[in-house]
């Protein structure tokens, strides 16, 4: 709650679409970028940086109400889609292609137990490719597509046309 607080509270005098929309507009690098949505959250501050409950002992260190890889997925899976339909609702070509240059350039999410299998269905242990938030999102889309309802990787359609593709 603190976390969501936060941000709305960061975003209220604007609105939260206005703030994420200046941010968009500004002339920044990706990176620069990424950490101007960043400061957006709440860093660690207050008691609740250090504690989990009321009665819990204090923490070595403080931790934020929401944290970096909660942040880059809310980056990832909020704000550039929302910038991208804005884009394209307004037909505005350069905008469009400021959002996906950005978002070719967020870095990797944790990895989780989806991201795991998928890499060792479709790569070699010497062959694995480096991933970046774009790819981990691609390997998800297609886990959801064709590997929940067929856990077993006989017969898998998706397999057989990424052997045809990739080399």
């Amino acid at each position: 709650l603190h976390g969501v607080s936060f941000f709305i509270s960061r975003t209220a005098e604007e609105g939260i679409c206005r703030s994420i929309q200046r941010i968009w507009l500004q002339d920044l690098s990706p990176k620069k970028r990424r950490e101007c949505f960043a400061r957006l959250f709440p860093p660690p501050i207050g008691f609740w940086a250090t504690h989990c409950s009321w009665s819990s002992r204090e923490m070595k260190r403080p931790a934020a109400p929401i944290g970096k890889n909660r942040i880059l997925s809310i980056i990832g899976n909020v704000f550039v889609p929302m910038a991208l339909a804005d884009a394209r609702k307004r037909k505005d070509r350069a905008h469009e292609e400021r959002v996906f240059a950005f978002y070719c350039k967020l870095p990797r999410e944790s990895s989780n137990s989806v991201y795991r299998a998928m890499i060792c269905r479709f790569w070699k242990e010497d062959e694995r490719p480096r991933l970046n938030f774009r790819k981990q999102q691609g390997l998800l889309q297609i886990y959801r597509d064709w590997c929940e309802r067929n856990p077993s990787c006989h017969n898998c359609s998706i397999g057989l046309f990424l052997n045809d593709i990739v080399p």
